[in-house]
């Protein structure tokens, strides 16, 4: 899979809650995640 961007993110809200996600490459195969949870 060609990577197009190094580091993407992705936000989900809820009534309740908020998912922010972010998923980076640095060069490698296998990125890395990052979620965060915030309850409103």
């Amino acid at each position: 899979m060609k990577v197009t961007y190094q580091t993407c993110c992705g936000v989900d809200i809820h009534k309740s809650f908020l998912v922010a996600t972010i998923i980076k490459t640095t060069g490698g195969i296998e990125p890395s995640y990052q979620k965060m949870l915030l309850y409103l």
